[in-house]
């Protein structure tokens, strides 16, 4: 196993915003989505009121819960990343860009599946990471990410004999009970990051989660391997939906082997 780079530290404001997708029962009212789009636009760091939980969407939550770390306790040092952000929510686009460029790092952004496959297959770039909403209005994101592993299967080995990466996609999405967290795996996703999300961890979770991958060699790890120098422990839990899937903070990494609902 590779050594993980030094630990990611986002450079979040000390009131960061958190932000609802459409998809989600947990809807924000346009007048809110509208001024919070116009607050990013003037630099400052509003927050979206999250209305209460309906009956389909109870305040608990199985997630593991990280323990929030002080500016103190993260190293600064992470190289910046090249970060694909495809979402038809342009204000969850811009949300997250924002995240990300003030962290230093490279952003492109779409607004389709059909965006992920040309960028990637027809354009052939390579990005750290993809984050990618699954409802879209013409292609979704399993359908992105299946045609993007079906083109990685077919070009084989790197014929200059160096290592072939298989490109790192997250699922950014609201929907995300256990039917369509195996069906996100099964088209080829890595994890899930489920919306609302925090943008005060965000960036490092995804940052964290990059460097595990690279220092395992494109994820090749299981609960109770040892977990590589340098790199954030994973959690492990119940409420991953894979027997063999972990968490790095909020971000579920997926496994193999699907849990039974109990």
């Amino acid at each position: 196993a590779r050594p993980c780079a030094a630990s990611s530290a986002a450079r979040a404001s000390s009131s960061p915003p958190r932000f609802t997708r459409d998809e989600s029962p947990l809807k924000a009212s346009l007048a809110d989505r509208l001024a919070f789009a116009a607050a990013i636009a003037d630099d400052s760091s509003p927050s979206i009121p999250t209305p209460a939980p309906t009956a389909s969407q109870p305040q608990t939550s199985s997630r593991p819960q990280p323990q929030p770390q002080s500016q103190s306790q993260r190293t600064h040092g992470q190289k910046p990343m090249s970060v694909l952000i495809v979402d038809d929510d342009v204000v969850n686009v811009k949300i997250l860009k924002r995240a990300f460029v003030k962290n230093g790092d490279d952003v492109t952004t779409g607004e389709d599946g059909q965006d992920v496959v040309r960028l990637l297959l027809n354009e052939s770039k390579r990005y750290d990471v993809v984050l990618l909403d699954e409802n879209m209005r013409h292609m979704n994101g399993s359908a992105a990410v299946e045609e993007t592993r079906r083109h990685e299967a077919s070009a084989g080995d790197d014929p200059d004999g160096g290592e072939r990466w298989s490109q790192l996609v997250v699922a950014t999405t609201g929907n995300a009970a256990m039917s369509d967290k195996s069906k996100y795996q099964k088209a080829g996703f890595n994890g899930v990051l489920q919306k609302p999300m925090k943008l005060s961890t965000l960036v490092r979770w995804v940052h964290d989660f990059h460097a595990f991958w690279r220092a395992t060699g494109g994820g090749k790890w299981t609960p109770g391997d040892p977990v590589p120098a340098g790199c954030v422990a994973p959690t492990i839990s119940d409420a991953s939906a894979h027997e063999d899937g972990y968490f790095i903070g909020d971000l579920e990494v997926f496994g193999t082997k699907l849990r039974r609902e109990k």
